[in-house]
């Protein structure tokens, strides 16, 4: 998903020294996760490859999911999406946006690692969680504000109507390994509008 946050433990000013060991570290973690998966992104790994100490890294994430967090914020940066005041232009710029994203096999591989690893490690769950809850904000905002227009009905679930948008887009990516073109995303959300509507 082209979701991605910023931990609050990463926050630490303007200081130029500071921001370069953070994008050392950064930097590095991005290599490792290419190369191994989020399960090999940890506090020993990163401080190694940038040849900083372990204690730095601590000290900027002290949890390992922050690290991972932020991490996975550089890969995929977070493109967020205002709501218009037209559902369909809305839903078809998010569409877009993610099948874009699963046209990057390495992404791909990021992500079918990351939901996999998550069922067994609490810091990569914690991570997805963070990139799901940050997609879905943005969702949930265009959603709300086609309830207030009267284009969908009140009461809906963002995170159940989301996922009958998504989830195809998720399916032809990361299982059918066949990422929709924009024009297929376009027809995808037409017809989750019809349905929507039924």
């Amino acid at each position: 998903m082209t979701t991605s946050t910023t931990s609050t433990s990463g926050n630490c000013g303007s200081d130029p020294r500071i921001e370069r060991t953070r994008a050392a570290v950064l930097e590095a973690g991005v290599t490792i996760l290419f190369a191994k998966g989020p399960e090999a992104v940890t506090h020993a790994a990163v401080a190694s490859d940038a040849r900083v100490s372990r204690t730095t890294v601590y000290k900027h994430w002290p949890k390992r999911g922050d690290l991972l967090v932020d991490v996975l914020g550089q890969v995929e940066p977070h493109k967020r999406v205002d709501p218009s005041g037209d559902l369909r232009a809305d839903m078809q710029q998010m569409g877009r946006q993610m099948a874009a994203s699963f046209q990057d096999q390495r992404l791909n591989k990021v992500f079918s690692s990351l939901m996999a690893q998550a069922q067994w490690d609490d810091d990569t769950s914690q991570a997805q969680q963070a990139l799901l809850s940050s997609g879905m904000a943005d969702m949930a905002l265009v959603l709300d504000a086609a309830v207030a227009a009267g284009e969908l009905p009140s009461g809906i679930d963002p995170l159940r109507t989301a996922g009958r948008l998504v989830g195809p887009i998720f399916f032809a990516a990361l299982i059918a390994r066949q990422p929709l073109t924009t024009d297929e995303v376009e027809v995808l959300v037409d017809d989750w509008l019809a349905a929507l509507a039924n």
